[in-house]
């Protein structure tokens, strides 16, 4: 049977990924995320590097404040440069980028 990473992300209360796309869209989904390694949007609200097993248990045990917002810079990069599609974000054109079917960037130049 295949797993869907979303689902289970969508239900988790945490998530902990290794520089996976999954934790970027998880945070943006308002997760918490703790990362065993470094990731592009490491430096996004609510993503937390553990750099041991007592780290990741303090992670785990504490509260995480995440702000999706700061995701969407990695998002727009991954999406519009970088291979692998996302999920939640679609970029249509060069002026046109729905982040969950939202405009963010509608009236930017």
């Amino acid at each position: 049977d295949k797993v869907d990473s979303y689902a289970l992300g969508i239900n988790a209360q945490k998530v902990m990924c290794f520089g996976s796309t999954i934790g970027a869209e998880m945070l943006y989904q308002g997760k918490p995320v703790i990362t065993g390694s470094d990731s592009p949007y490491q430096s996004s609200s609510g993503c937390e590097r553990a750099e041991s097993y007592s780290q990741v248990v303090s992670l785990i045990n504490s509260q995480i404040v995440v702000d999706s917002s700061t995701v969407l810079p990695y998002g727009y990069f991954r999406s519009a440069f970088k291979g692998q599609p996302t999920k939640y974000l679609e970029v249509n054109e060069k002026r046109r980028t729905l982040f969950d079917n939202v405009d963010y960037f509608a009236g930017y130049t």
